[in-house]
């Protein structure tokens, strides 16, 4: 059920902002599972990334976080997310770019367009 809800909003490009409510439940068995569909969608975009793309799925997980973090995250929020923490060591540091650095990247674009309150 938490994949099928995962992949219904990430149809809407609210995958990732889904993902954080999900956290908030608190229930270890829905962590794991919205783990597995995040690691699944790095590596979907990794992919993707070979192939000339251009991270769409990091990119939405990005305006996710500037969302939850209410602008981007610092170092301590990035180190403590619930996905960041969470992830294999292998989808952190990927061949190339570390994610780290492509995601506080991609946070910075999205922080910028984000409309002021």
């Amino acid at each position: 059920m938490v994949e099928r809800c995962l992949g219904h909003a990430d149809a809407r490009d609210k995958g990732f902002q889904l993902a954080y409510q999900g956290f908030k439940i608190g229930e270890p068995a829905v962590d794991k599972r919205i783990v597995a569909w995040a690691e699944e969608q790095i590596d979907v975009d990794i992919a993707r990334r070979q192939l000339a793309h251009h991270g769409l799925i990091l990119r939405q997980w990005a305006q996710a976080m500037v969302e939850e973090y209410n602008g981007a995250p610092d170092e301590y929020q990035w180190a403590k997310d619930p996905i960041v923490s969470r992830l294999s060591a292998d989808r952190l540091n990927p061949v190339g770019e570390p994610l780290h650095d492509e995601m506080f990247r991609l946070i910075a674009e999205a922080a910028a367009k984000r409309p002021k309150k």
